[in-house]
């Protein structure tokens, strides 16, 4: 067996965009989130690839962990993941916007995966944003009547779809 060397800057980065709005915690949905978060951070630190988590609720987007490679405890990266309020969906796809762009003005994190964590409950215009790459829209709802936004969303921003229960 031989060591393959990586060309520099072709690291793959892996961005979660997660609705911690008053909805998400529903059913345990976030908590099921962070699940399949911590499995993602987990193999992207195993294959040293690069891990940035957003976090979008009480009308708010903050940054939870810039695009580096996850640490190995993960805890308390997972900890500041916290749910309450509104779902600004518009204004976080509107920031990862901003974000891919200018990543793609300094040639940064071109090989990337956006993975859409929401429950689809949001009255938020978005058919006018476009983004780069590989986008999947998991649909994080689950209560006993299921409206299936996240799927609407997913088709509007041409992206694949998948609920969280076959993560």
């Amino acid at each position: 067996m031989q060591y393959k060397h990586r060309r520099p800057g072709k690291t793959h980065l892996h961005i979660l965009l997660v609705d911690t709005s008053s909805s998400a915690v529903s059913g345990g949905a976030l908590e099921n989130v962070k699940g399949v978060i911590r499995t993602i951070a987990k193999q992207a630190y195993l294959n040293r690839e690069k891990l940035c988590i957003i976090q979008f609720g009480n009308n708010n987007v903050s940054l939870v962990q810039p695009p580096k490679r996850p640490p190995k405890t993960f805890l308390p990266i997972e900890n500041q993941i916290t749910a309450g309020g509104g779902t600004p969906l518009r204004k976080a796809l509107k920031y990862t916007e901003s974000l891919f762009r200018r990543w793609n003005l300094h040639q940064q994190h071109l090989e990337r995966s956006l993975y859409l964590f929401t429950d689809g409950r949001t009255n938020d215009r978005i058919e006018d944003i476009k983004l780069s790459g590989q986008l999947t829209v998991v649909d994080t709802e689950s209560t006993v009547l299921r409206l299936g936004r996240s799927e609407q969303i997913a088709a509007i921003l041409g992206a694949d779809y998948v609920h969280l229960e076959r993560c």
